[in-house]
């Protein structure tokens, strides 16, 4: 079998602000992020801003008002545009950038930005010129990165629309006998873990790119992972319209293999992977202020997704939401029946709906339970909902979730 193989990809989008794990990550913790970096670029009308969105757009702020004072040096151009294309404003980075690089030609990072501010304006011939230039500036250890990007700019230039890139070339013989019998695919081994790590990471600098997303799936689902490449496959095609026809089938293969019973892990590792997810949490808790007597506090997720697990598994509280306990709250998102009566009263309320392409239901720390106060009519389902209650955080019982929203009122959002 033919591989196009690279060393592990770290090109793309330098930002300062990001920090990453080592690749290839697990598949589910894949799929949060891509999520997270699709809805800071693209987010869902009507919603809030994710926390990932406010804080680059503080710093694309910041950058502006900067500007103002004096001249940016190129480091901080560079950033700036990089953080831009971040928030799916490529424009604005091509504004940015353009002028920059042109001052400051033998700047890898400007350069290898711009590029990628071509890419996503779909101008690949600009893009082609600038990769050239960014494999020529690129130091020893961004190198083959920046080739697969060149090679990947070339196959957009070449390639039909509506078909993969050709990045890596195998014949797939056998893989949709193997996976439709539930077996793994005999050739799974020869994809090395730099292959996976590449693939993984282009797709998330290109997180709206449906082509990537695609072709990110039929390697997750050649390395056995049929669950999580039934969802990405699945958004690849009912939400991006990709028609690839390897893609149309395996995407088949994959959703009927995932809808039976059992366990869908490989029997054997199939390749070591060497994180839970790719980007590292370093950012700290924004200070928000303290709750007020008779007001109810809005509160954001990421407030909750701080919270740190113990190795024992014991709930590390961040102490802004310890102060919340047992106040009246506001959070935003959407809701899960919990177990199979609906009538219960009692629901998972999520940041993102559970049933889309992208998304499983959440970690534990992802999750509150709701539970409607009385006579409280039953809330209309797959819709981003308002939830009004009070909070209760769970330190003792394992078996149980860890926030509860009680007496709740649920407040459909246009």
């Amino acid at each position: 079998m033919g591989l196009v193989c690279f060393s592990p990809l770290q090109a793309g989008i330098y930002l300062k602000s990001e920090s990453w794990n080592d690749l290839p990550c697990q598949w589910k913790g894949w799929l949060l992020d891509h999520r997270q970096l699709l809805r800071c670029q693209s987010p869902i009308p009507g919603s809030k801003p994710t926390e990932m969105r406010s804080r680059l757009e503080n710093i694309a702020k910041g950058f502006n008002q900067k500007k103002d004072t004096g001249p940016l040096g190129p480091d901080d151009l560079a950033e700036w545009g990089g953080v831009l294309l971040r928030l799916g404003r490529p424009e604005e980075a091509l504004g940015v950038l353009q002028g920059a690089q042109r001052a400051h030609p033998q700047h890898f990072r400007l350069t290898s930005h711009l590029c990628q501010a071509w890419c996503a304006t779909g101008q690949w011939t600009m893009a082609q010129a600038l990769s050239v230039e960014a494999v020529r500036l690129a130091p020893g250890r961004w190198l083959a990165a920046e080739e697969l990007m060149a090679r990947l700019i070339r196959s957009r230039i070449s390639q039909p629309p509506d078909r993969l890139d050709r990045l890596f070339t195998t014949p797939w013989d056998g893989l949709f006998e193997s996976l439709g019998k539930g077996q793994p695919w005999e050739k799974a081994n020869s994809f090395s873990p730099n292959l996976t790590a590449d693939l993984q990471r282009v797709a998330l600098w290109f997180p709206t790119d449906g082509r990537l997303l695609a072709q990110t799936g039929v390697l997750c689902a050649a390395l056995g992972d049929v669950h999580q490449a039934a969802l990405i496959l699945e958004g690849a095609v009912s939400e991006f319209g990709v028609r690839d026809p390897l893609v149309m089938k395996l995407r088949f293969v994959c959703k009927d293999q995932a809808s039976k019973p059992g366990n869908h892990t490989p029997k054997g590792l199939v390749q070591k992977y060497r994180s839970a997810r790719p980007l590292e949490d370093t950012s700290p808790l924004p200070s928000y202020a303290p709750p007020q007597k008779g007001v109810r506090t809005e509160v954001p997720w990421i407030v909750f997704t701080k919270t740190k697990m113990s190795p024992k598994h014991d709930p590390e509280f961040p102490n802004y939401l310890k102060s919340l306990a047992g106040t009246d709250l506001t959070v935003e998102g959407y809701l899960q029946p919990f177990g199979e009566n609906i009538d219960s009263g009692n629901f998972l309320l999520v940041e993102n709906a559970v049933g889309c392409w992208w998304c499983e239901m959440p970690d534990l720390t992802g999750m509150i339970r709701v539970e409607l106060g009385d006579n409280q009519p039953l809330p209309a389902l797959r819709r981003l909902v308002e939830v009004r209650g009070k909070l209760r955080l769970n330190a003792t019982n394992p078996e149980s979730h860890l926030f509860f929203l009680d007496d709740a009122v649920v407040i459909a959002r246009e």
